[in-house]
């Protein structure tokens, strides 16, 4: 089968045993440019436009005669106008009796055969295969449709009219409509989410769930062109004993052994009776970056904002955003005739972004008025610093900083983590110190906070951007002379999170927040709640750490990971593509046999080494 023209933005199919035998050079169409491509595709190949008069119950002098009044149709049309592609399938619909207009696309492929096919486009001979509910849950009700003009269906558009989901496909593929205003031109957002999935990738998405999700709370508030959500395996680690209250602590995360590991540091916290996690300071940042117009200038203004009365005017344009906005600092930098005025605000149990921000462009009007030379580059000047690993945060602390201890046994240690306080303090010291250092690293200084902080962001729904700063984190291990205990601290001063707005709101999200005993705002103690949540992520970073830090004191890691990281699932069709081509010749791959007892190589002796399973469950 042939691939032939997109009528309609669907293309169309069609089969015969008739052979086109009158020369190309009669049927050239006097179309310009693709269309002229169109045009050779429909006359000249007898492939392209063919009948199978055997499935018609017409006469091969029909068939003829179809073909005729076919040509006789493409002579006529004039490009130029928008409807020639319309005229083309009303006349294959008159012609061969067509009359359930409203059938939805996969239907029309199972009824017709291959006698008429409205395809992808496939070259494959075998014909169209009808799909199922499970393989392609979409596709049976939405197809571009092609019963009615292009214009006939901007009309109903404008006038609000109702239309299948067939026809706002259609009108996205002509570029009438934007992927964009689906939800406001379905008004019914699922069913505008299955329609842009067919637009924007046409049976792939069979994988991805979309339905029974509550976009209502998604629009305008989390994302845009939504084609689904993205499941991701959600697990606890736990009982995690924090500040003297249990709780399992959920992770979203595709590594295995992850959990496993952390609820392995979890049951040796548990054991030793418990860790303390505090909060020690809370602010959120903002750094405006204005122009004066000379150093002198930048000076006059740094000196203005110094002023304690003139801080208490910025104050009261800031704190006017938001109830919960209280700024607390301002301080400058200058850079020549640029200056950054960096906004320091507690924001409540929000994360703060957005209503610093706020508070920011109102303050910064208020400037304005007051020095009306200043001219404001950016909103943000990256002095701030956001979503990026920076020293002034690692010196200042920028959103909850926050730390967190406890003390293992040497009886403890040894039996849950079997290795020595000694040990561990060793390679602690190697690892966290030397090689970070050596390294470069900002705010490195640990095993692998990120995969704890990531697995938490994600099942809580913080800004899985700022992953990047919040897991920044010093993580330090040493030995008590007193009592000989392993004391492990982490402190991590730019913990950027929330427990209302961004994706808080959605319920899933909601749900691993009530777990944690942190959900929403607190009404009593603004900003209580998103300080709880900060403890317990730094008290399961704390879990996380010692328990990788154990494993690689035991060598014990790779086994691990062999065990719970590794699928063996073959999930391609053609596993020999994946692999390196090889480019020795046959007798390379295929070395003689030795004919000789010298020809021989001796069997070489050697130990293999079989590494125990950690048992990090």
């Amino acid at each position: 089968m042939i691939g032939s023209p997109d009528i309609g933005g669907f293309p169309i199919e069609l089969q015969s045993s008739t052979d086109c035998s009158k020369p190309a050079s009669n049927r050239r169409p006097s179309f310009s440019g693709g269309v002229r491509v169109i045009g050779r595709k429909i006359r000249d190949s007898c492939k392209a436009v063919t009948f199978n008069l055997g499935k018609m119950k017409k006469s091969p002098q029909s068939g003829s005669q179809s073909i005729k009044n076919l040509r006789k149709v493409l002579d006529e049309i004039d490009v130029n106008k928008d409807g020639w592609k319309e005229k083309i399938i009303d006349f294959v619909y008159d012609e061969f009796s067509v009359q359930n207009e409203e059938r939805n696309m996969c239907e029309t492929r199972e009824t017709t055969s291959k006698m008429f096919y409205f395809g992808n486009g496939s070259d494959s001979e075998s014909g169209p295969s009808t799909p199922t509910q499970e393989s392609c849950p979409s596709l049976l009700d939405i197809a571009p449709t092609q019963d009615r003009t292009i214009d006939d269906l901007t009309k109903d558009l404008k006038e609000e009219r109702p239309l299948r989901d067939g026809d706002f496909l259609r009108l996205l593929n002509r570029g009438v409509i934007k992927s964009r205003e689906l939800e406001e031109k379905v008004k019914e957002k699922e069913r505008a989410v299955a329609i842009r999935r067919e637009f924007v990738a046409p049976k792939l998405l069979n994988n991805l769930p979309y339905k029974g999700y509550n976009y209502d709370m998604v629009m305008n508030s989390c994302c845009e062109n939504v084609i689904g959500f993205m499941p991701i395996p959600m697990g606890t680690a736990g009982p995690l004993k924090i500040n003297c209250r249990n709780v399992f602590v959920p992770m979203a995360t595709t590594e295995g052994a992850l959990i496993a590991s952390t609820n392995r540091g979890c049951s040796a916290i548990f054991k030793a009776g418990g860790v303390t996690s505090r909060v020690f300071d809370d602010k959120m940042t903002r750094a405006p970056v204005v122009q004066m117009r000379c150093l002198d200038d930048c000076l006059k203004l740094k000196s203005w904002i110094s002023i304690e009365e003139n801080f208490q005017k910025i104050k009261k344009e800031f704190d006017q955003t938001s109830r919960f906005a209280n700024l607390l600092k301002i301080e400058t930098t200058i850079d020549g005739s640029i200056l950054f005025i960096k906004f320091f605000a507690k924001t409540g149990d929000a994360m703060g972004m957005n209503m610093v921000s706020k508070g920011c462009s109102s303050a910064m009007k208020y400037l304005k008025d007051q020095f009306p030379e200043m001219k404001v580059l950016s909103l943000s000047g990256n002095l701030c610093v956001d979503k990026k690993a920076a020293a002034i945060n690692w010196i200042q602390g920028r959103g909850k900083s926050v730390a967190a201890e406890c003390s293992f046994s040497d009886k403890l240690v040894s039996s849950i983590f079997r290795t020595t306080p000694r040990d561990l303090v060793e390679a602690a010291n190697a690892k966290l110190n030397v090689g970070s250092s050596r390294a470069g690293t900002l705010g490195g200084q640990n095993c692998h906070a990120a995969n704890i902080v990531a697995a938490i962001f994600l099942a809580t729904g913080q800004d899985a951007a700022q992953v990047v700063s919040s897991s920044m984190c010093s993580t330090k291990i040493e030995v008590d002379d007193k009592d000989g205990d392993l004391k492990v601290s982490c402190t991590m001063p730019v913990m950027e999170v929330g427990t209302v707005g961004g994706g808080t709101i959605l319920g899933p999200q909601r749900d691993c927040l009530k777990m944690l005993e942190c959900e929403g705002p607190n009404e009593t103690s603004p900003g209580a709640n998103a300080a709880r949540l900060a403890e317990v992520i730094c008290g399961a970073v704390l879990a996380g750490e010692i328990s990788l830090l154990a494993s690689l004191t035991t060598d014990e890691l790779v086994d691990s990971h062999m065990k719970l990281n590794r699928s063996r699932m073959n999930l391609y069709s053609s596993p020999s593509s994946l692999m390196v081509p090889n480019t020795q010749s046959k007798d390379q791959r295929n070395p003689p046999i030795p004919t000789s007892p010298n020809q021989i190589r001796q069997k070489r002796n050697s130990e293999s080494m079989r590494p125990g399973c950690a048992n990090i469950l």
